[in-house]
C-alpha cells in the first residue's frame, strides 16, 4: 500500500535524495518501548483496490521492532475509538472514509492511536516535457504537467493535480536539465486527496545552457522498439542502433581535442524508462569544454494478468478438455525477479485462478508456476516464464496435472487443542489423497499414549491392538480429504507437564512404482525397567554396504556413533533410566524412498523430568505419519500459539532448515455463540511463505495468504458455543507447517504472534513464539553401548563454561575425554586420572 504525506518544498534532485535517505534510515530501526502513531495518515489502495495496512504505514519516530511484530487494527464504526477493532484490511468500499487506527506491541501491551483515511489507487502515466526559454528559465505548474491521472477503483471520478513537490509552481534552470522525479499532490471530485510520482524532462532546445555541444532533441519511442531493438543492441555493445536519433553538433567556435559518446540505460519504478546518449567534448589538458545529454524515453509500466484453470488431465494430452474436472488443492504462485516478491493464490472450486501484478523497469521476469505435491510430475507444462519486456499484457495458462506413476499419495495430520487430566480430550484427524489415483480401502491407525483410554470416535474402528486403533475410511478420491475425531480420557494420575504422545498413520502408503529392495532404517525407544533401550533396525531386504551415523541425545547432551546392519539385524543402545528425555536419530540409507531421518524419543523412564520431547522435531517426515506430543496441563491460557519443535532454553534454540509446525488455539469465553472467527497471523520474514502446508484443525476454514506473509484463517460460519453453555465444544485450533528460509545464520530469531477476532470483538492477542537458530545441544562424548552398573554424570548440566564429568560404578586409573562439536569433529582431548574430569 502507498502512504501519502505532505512534504516541504525541495528541488527535483534534492527531493529524490531526501527520499532515498529517509528510506535507508527507516530500514535500520530497532526496538523501542513507546509507540507514536501519526495522527492523520492517508493510505492509497493497491492496483487491485484492496490492501492491508502495516505498522510501517502508521508508526512515527522509533526505533522500532521489525514492523511485522506489531498488531494493526481499525475501528470503522461510529463513535470511533471504542471498537469493534477489526483487521486493518481495506477494499474499494472504504475509499474516502476516515477511521481510527490502533497499533499494539504484543510484547509490552503498549498502544498508540491515530486517524486514517483510504484513497483510491491513483494511476499516473505520461512524461511531462518542459523547455527552457531563451534566458535558460522555465516554470513548472500543476497546469503544465502532462501527466494523465485516472482513478483505478472509481470509474466516474476525475482527479486533478494541485501541487508539485508541495508547491504551486517550481522555477527551473540549467541545473535541472534532464529527467527528474516529482511528487504530485492531487484532489478529486469526491473531495479526496491523493499523491503519486511522475517524471519530468527539462530540455534546452535553444542550447542556452551550453552552446559548445548541442544534443539532438529528446525522443519518445515505443515499448517494443526500446526493449526489442535498442536494449539488446546496448547489451551487445552495438551503439550504431542509436544513430537514427541524430548526432550532437560541436560548435567550431569552441576548441576540442577529443570527444566521447556513451549510452546508458536508466530503469525506473515510476513508469518511464530512458536511454541517455551523452556527448562530452574535451579541450586542452583534458578539460571539459562542453557536454550534453539526449534522453530517449519510453513507457515501462504494465499490468500483466495471468488466468487459467488447474485441471486433472485424465486424457493425458495436456489440454483442458470439457470432461476433465478442475480442482483447487494446488496453489498457483507468481514470483517477480529479482525482488522475489510472491503472489500466491488457491484456485476456486472449479480450478479457476487469476493473478494480476504491476511491473516496471526494475523487474526482469515473472515466473508463474503450479506447486506440485509429492508423486506428481511435470508431464504437462507447469511453469510460465514472462519476461517483463513483453508487450503482451494478458496471458492464459492452464495447468494439467498427471501422475508420473499412477498411485495414490496419502497424507495424515493429527492435532489436539490441549491435553487435560481426568477429562475427555479430542484428537482431530485429517487425511488427504494428494495423488491423482483413488486410494482404495484406505485406513488410518491411531496409536494412543499409554496414559490415554479411548471413549468414543466419530467413525467406528475396525480393530484394536493394545493402544492402536484402525479406522477404515473407504476409497479416497484424488486430491480429496476427510476428517474424523477420536476422544480419549487422560489418566487422573498423569503428572502435570508430562508429554502425551500419540501417532497417526494412513494407509496405503507404499512407494509408487517398483518396491524398494534396499536397506530401510527404523528406530524405536522403550523403557526396560532400569534402562532405556534405544534401538536401530534394518527392516529392509538388503544389507547396508556402508556405515552411517547416529546420535543419542540425553535432554541436550549429544553423543555420536556409527552403525552398519545386515538385513533384519538391529543394534540396541542401553542407557540409564534416569528420567531424562532420551532421543535417538539415525541416518537413512541413500536412495530410500522414505526420505526421513529415523527418530525415536522417550521420557519419564525411571523418573520424571519432562518437557523436552518437543524440543526437537518428531519423526513424522513422511507425509503418511504424524506424531502429536502435547504436555498435560493444569491451568492454561485458552488462546495461545505454540510450535514444534519448541527448541531448547530461554532462546528456544533450533537447528536451521528445520520446518516448524505452528498451532493456534482459541476458546469462546464470552457469553454468546461466536458466529465468525478470523485469525490474523503475520509471519516472520525469515520463513518461506510459499511453503505453507495446512494441517489439522478443529473446524473448516478458508486460508488467505497476503503479501509479506500475512495469513488470514477465516472460520465463517463456525458457530462456536461459549464456555458457559458447552465448555468442551468452546475450544478450537488450527495448525500449519512452514519451512525456514534456507540456511539461516546462527542467531537469527523467528518471532510470531497471532491475533484472534471473535465476531466484531477486540482482538485476542496470543503469546509471541520465539525460535533462535543455533545448536540446541552440547556434545560431550562418542557414544558407546551402556555397561550395566557404570554411569557417567555431567555436573552441572546444562553448563556454559565448565562442568565435571563423573564416572561411577567402576574404578578408573586413566581416562580419556574427547569433546566434539555439533558436526562430530573432535575439538578437545583431555587425559585424566581417577573418576572425575573437569
Amino acid at each position: 500500500m502507498k502512504k501519502n504525506r505532505p512534504y516541504a518544498a525541495y528541488g527535483f534532485k534534492q527531493f529524490f535524495a531526501l527520499f532515498l535517505l529517509f528510506t535507508a534510515t527507516y530500514a535500520v530501526r530497532a526496538q523501542t518501548t513507546a509507540l507514536v502513531c501519526n495522527d492523520l495518515v492517508i493510505i492509497s489502495l493497491e492496483a487491485n483496490c484492496t490492501g492491508t495496512v502495516s505498522a510501517g504505514d502508521i508508526l512515527e519516530g522509533g526505533p522500532y521492532f521489525p514492523f511485522d511484530h506489531y498488531i494493526v487494527e481499525l475501528d470503522k464504526v461510529l463513535p470511533l475509538g471504542n471498537g469493534p477493532w477489526v483487521p486493518a484490511i481495506a477494499t474499494a468500499a472504504d475509499i474516502g472514509k476516515a477511521y481510527q487506527v490502533r497499533v499494539t506491541d504484543p510484547t509490552t501491551g503498549n498502544k498508540c492511536w491515530g486517524n486514517i483515511k483510504f484513497n483510491t489507487y491513483l494511476q499516473c502515466t505520461g512524461l511531462t516535457t518542459i523547455n527552457l526559454d531563451a534566458a535558460g528559465m522555465a516554470t513548472l505548474t500543476p497546469a503544465s504537467m502532462q501527466t494523465v491521472l485516472a482513478d483505478a477503483c472509481v470509474g466516474s471520478n476525475t482527479p486533478f493535480i494541485t501541487q508539485v513537490n508541495g508547491q504551486s509552481s517550481l522555477a527551473l534552470d540549467c541545473d535541472d536539465l534532464g529527467i527528474s522525479t516529482v511528487y504530485l499532490q492531487t484532489s478529486d471530485q469526491l473531495g479526496n486527496t491523493n499523491a503519486c510520482y511522475a517524471s519530468v524532462l527539462v530540455a534546452d532546445p535553444s542550447a542556452v545552457c551550453n552552446n559548445c555541444v548541442i544534443c539532438p532533441p529528446a525522443a519518445i519511442i515505443t515499448f517494443d522498439q526500446a526493449v526489442n531493438v535498442l536494449l539488446p543492441a546496448l547489451q551487445s555493445g552495438n551503439l550504431a542502433a542509436f544513430d537514427s536519433f541524430g548526432d550532437a553538433q560541436f560548435n567550431s567556435a569552441c576548441t576540442f581535442t577529443d570527444s566521447t559518446y556513451t549510452v546508458t540505460y536508466h530503469p525506473s519504478a515510476l513508469g518511464e524508462n530512458w536511454f541517455s546518449r551523452s556527448w562530452v567534448g574535451m579541450g586542452p589538458s583534458n578539460t571539459v569544454v562542453g557536454a550534453c545529454e539526449q534522453p530517449i524515453i519510453f513507457v515501462f509500466d504494465q499490468n500483466i494478468t495471468v488466468s487459467g484453470t488447474v485441471f486433472l488431465d485424465t486424457i493425458e494430452n495436456c489440454l483442458k478438455d470439457a470432461a476433465e474436472p478442475g480442482f483447487s488443492p494446488l496453489k498457483v504462485v507468481a514470483t517477480k525477479l529479482p525482488s522475489n516478491l510472491k503472489i500466491i493464490q488457491t484456485p476456486d472450486a472449479n480450478g479457476a485462478y487469476s493473478l494480476s501484478f504491476d511491473t516496471n523497469g526494475l523487474d526482469s521476469v515473472i515466473i508463474v508456476e503450479l506447486q506440485l505435491p509429492n508423486g506428481v510430475n511435470i508431464a504437462c507444462p507447469n511453469i510460465l516464464v514472462i519476461p517483463t519486456t513483453t508487450s503482451v499484457q494478458q496471458f492464459s495458462m492452464d495447468f494439467g496435472v498427471q501422475a508420473e506413476i499412477l498411485c495414490p499419495n496419502m497424507e495424515v495430520s493429527l492435532g489436539i487443542p490441549l491435553m487435560r487430566r481426568c477429562v475427555d480430550n479430542t484428537y482431530f484427524v485429517q487425511y488427504c489423497n494428494t495423488g491423482l489415483v483413488t486410494a482404495t480401502n484406505a485406513s488410518v491407525t491411531v496409536t494412543l499414549d499409554d496414559l490415554l483410554d479411548i471413549t468414543s470416535s466419530t467413525i467406528p474402528w475396525s480393530s484394536v491392538t493394545n493402544k492402536t486403533y484402525t479406522f477404515p475410511v473407504g476409497d479416497v478420491a484424488p486430491l480429496h480429504c476427510g476428517t474424523f475425531n477420536v476422544v480419549a480420557m487422560l489418566s487422573c494420575n498423569t503428572p502435570i507437564g508430562q508429554s502425551i504422545c500419540s501417532e497417526a498413520i494412513v494407509y496405503p502408503n507404499g512407494p509408487c512404482g517398483e518396491p524398494w529392495d534396499g536397506p530401510t532404517i527404523q528406530t524405536t525407544a522403550h523403557c526396560d525397567g532400569d534402562s532405556v533401550s534405544l534401538v536401530i533396525l534394518n527392516t529392509g531386504t538388503q544389507n547396508m554396504t556402508e556405515a552411517l551415523d547416529f546420535i543419542v541425545i540425553e535432554d541436550i547432551i549429544y553423543r555420536q556413533g556409527e552403525f552398519q546392519l545386515n538385513a533384519g539385524d538391529s543394534i540396541r543402545i542401553a542407557m540409564e533410566a534416569n528420567g531424562a528425555t532420551w532421543r535417538i536419530e539415525a541416518a537413512q540409507v541413500a536412495g530410500n524412498p522414505i526420505a526421513d531421518a529415523p527418530t525415536s524419543s522417550i521420557e519419564s523412564c525411571g523418573g520424571l523430568t519432562p518437557g523436552l520431547v518437543n524440543a526437537f522435531p518428531p519423526n513424522d517426515g513422511p507425509d503418511y505419519i504424524d506424531i502429536s506430543c502435547e504436555v498435560a496441563r493444569g491451568a492454561y491460557d485458552p488462546n495461545d500459539k505454540s510450535a514444534v519443535p519448541t527448541g531448547y532454553g530461554s532462546a528456544n534454540t533450533i537447528r536451521s532448515n528445520v520446518p516448524l509446525e505452528y498451532k493456534i488455539r482459541f476458546q469462546n469465553t464470552g457469553n454468546d455463540t461466536a458466529f465468525r472467527i478470523v485469525i490474523v497471523d503475520t509471519l516472520s520474514q525469515n520463513l518461506d511463505f510459499a511453503s505453507i502446508e495446512a494441517g489439522a484443525s478443529s473446524h473448516p476454514y478458508q486460508l488467505k495468504v497476503y503479501q509479506d506473509g500475512i495469513l488470514h484463517f477465516i472460520f465463517d460460519p463456525i458457530m462456536l458455543p461459549d464456555s458457559n453453555v458447552n465448555e468442551p465444544a468452546s475450544h478450537g485450533f488450527v495448525s500449519f507447517r512452514i519451512a525456514q528460509k534456507p540456511d539461516l545464520p546462527i542467531g537469527t530469531q523467528l518471532l510470531n504472534t497471532a491475533n484472534i477476532y471473535f465476531d466484531f470483538n477486540e482482538a485476542v492477542v496470543t503469546n509471541t513464539v520465539l525460535h533462535t537458530i543455533g545448536v540446541p545441544f552440547v556434545t560431550v562424548e562418542t557414544q558407546q553401548p551402556y555397561q550395566p552398573g557404570v554411569s557417567v554424570a555431567i555436573q552441572p548440566n546444562p553448563f556454559a563454561d565448565w562442568s565435571n564429568v563423573v564416572v561411577t560404578g567402576t574404578a578408573l586409573k586413566q581416562g580419556l575425554l574427547t569433546l566434539y562439536d555439533p558436526q562430530g569433529r573432535p575439538v578437545q582431548v583431555q587425559h585424566f586420572e581417577g573418576n572425575t574430569c573437569k
